[in-house]
């Protein structure tokens, strides 16, 4: 074994006197020895990709079925929902979020829709009711209730013109004149 320590960096052919680093690394090069690939070394880079949540509305797509289906958008925001989810476990994030983005504007207007038909399902029979009170109360006997035919109303629109005069002869058959 050769133990001659070969020097890279010597004061004569350096105008300045050799640092500590210059010298580890002499000293670092005598040991370990040369490098054996002269290539540069290469570095390897890890992406760790960051779990993006895409929301896929599938529970408030369930609720809109179940409760506010109004013209079927609650089951069809859930078709979306499923297919938003199915995307997602594939790994398509673009294709989860176009059918999550879908799915929410249904279930928007689903929740509106089921909102304002079940305010008008409370709010008409309500409008109905008071109707029905207020002509039981400035009408009595004209109600909407069926009573005896001699309380029947005669309104100028339902009166029938008078009997023509050979009814009397043949009362199964119904005769009229025309309105004079």
């Amino acid at each position: 074994m050769n133990h001659t320590v070969p020097t890279f960096f010597t004061p004569a052919s350096t105008d300045r006197p050799p640092n500590y680093e210059m010298l580890k690394e002499e000293h670092e090069v005598d040991v370990l020895g040369a490098p054996h690939n002269p290539a540069p070394p290469t570095s390897t880079v890890i992406h760790i990709r960051s779990e993006t949540s895409v929301p896929d509305h599938v529970v408030w797509s369930l609720f809109n079925t179940l409760f506010m289906n109004s013209c079927c958008l609650g089951f069809i925001a859930f078709a979306y929902s499923v297919k938003s989810r199915d995307r997602k476990m594939v790994g398509d994030l673009t294709g989860a979020q176009a059918y999550a983005s879908t799915a929410k504007c249904l279930n928007i207007w689903a929740l509106i829709l089921g909102i304002i038909m079940t305010i008008l399902l409370i709010i008409i029979p309500i409008l109905i009711l008071q109707v029905y009170q207020w002509i039981q109360r400035n009408h009595p006997g004209q109600g909407l209730h069926p009573s005896p035919a001699s309380h029947v109303p005669q309104l100028p629109f339902l009166a029938l013109p008078p009997a023509h005069p050979v009814s009397a002869l043949y009362p199964h058959t119904l005769f009229y004149s025309p309105v004079q």
